[in-house]
């Protein structure tokens, strides 16, 4: 049991995915640098009783694609993709969360089994729950991934941000907020503000236009 708990916490993690598909395409670069960026940005968060965090594996699977067939290999070509994907793991959170809310009233149908014979048993209330949870994440999946294909074929090349100032070192050094907050300490956040201070200051003094 604990072996197989290990398994899928392991197939929950961006980085999985990232070796996993790396391997299978051979697109090392991308796959390892998304997957990186990726768990960097939730390090803080916990799964831990009604806490669902984002789903940073939706979001590594909404980016990566974009490396095989379009051959984006750059940091600023997935910049204004991954905001979108970061937007769709909050959105999944919050539907999963939803999702948990709806199933209750399995609960007592199970109650009901154990008393009287009549209603749901354990069983079939898992096997409905990992059904109806594999359906709605796939059709959010879909969903996401098309909108975000009909964005990058409409936007063009005007999806890129920073074209050629935005480096993958620089896209870790941003995501690393995750990491910082995760210490949950006065210090931590006080570099955070300095991070977000020295970012706008290298911006203002450089001149970088964000639009």
């Amino acid at each position: 049991m604990a072996r197989s708990s290990f398994v899928f916490r392991l197939a929950d993690r961006p980085l999985f995915w990232a070796l996993l598909l790396g391997g299978l395409t051979g697109r090392w670069q991308p796959a390892l640098s998304l997957g990186i960026v990726v768990e960097l940005l939730w390090l803080d968060v916990i799964a831990l009783g009604s806490v669902v965090p984002p789903f940073g594996t939706l979001a590594f699977l909404l980016l990566f694609p974009l490396s095989v067939i379009p051959g984006w290999t750059e940091a600023h070509q997935f910049l204004a993709p991954l905001m979108f994907a970061v937007f769709a793991a909050y959105g999944a959170s919050y539907a999963e969360r939803y999702q948990r809310v709806a199933l209750n009233p399995l609960v007592d149908l199970v109650a009901a089994s154990a008393s009287s014979g009549h209603g749901c048993t354990p069983g079939r209330a898992v096997a409905l729950g990992a059904v109806v949870r594999a359906v709605w994440q796939f059709l959010y999946y879909m969903l996401c991934y098309v909108a975000l294909w009909l964005a990058c074929d409409l936007l063009g090349k005007g999806i890129f941000l920073f074209e050629g100032r935005m480096s993958w070192g620089m896209l870790f050094a941003a995501s690393m907020v995750g990491g910082i907050l995760s210490l949950r300490t006065r210090r931590a956040y006080a570099c955070l503000m300095g991070m977000f201070v020295a970012v706008w200051g290298f911006l203002a003094v450089t001149r970088l236009d964000i639009f």
